[in-house]
């Protein structure tokens, strides 16, 4: 086995929110990642950890959705409703 596989089937079985049917478009999204990762670290001139690092970033930005979702006023459409003691006093 492949060193590091390991990690990243943790990662996409968390973003696929154990999902069987998602892990596999998800699956193919990191792997993508992953294997056009040296193209663009060649043509770009980019350090060998950026594929890792946008891997990083796309699991940050989930996490915070994930974290997020439902408990700020922009997501939360419940909570763009006016307080139920004003409702009567319009």
């Amino acid at each position: 086995l492949a060193a590091g596989y390991g990690y990243t089937g943790i990662l996409v079985a968390f973003l696929a929110r154990h999902n069987p049917l998602a892990i596999i478009p998800v699956a193919i999204l990191l792997g993508g990642i992953d294997a056009s990762g040296g193209l663009i670290q060649r043509r770009m001139d980019l350090p060998d950890a950026t594929v890792l690092v946008l891997q990083g970033m796309l699991f940050i930005v989930i996490l915070f959705s994930e974290t997020f979702y439902g408990r700020l006023k922009l997501f939360n459409p419940d909570l763009w409703q006016r307080p139920h003691f004003l409702k009567g006093n319009v």
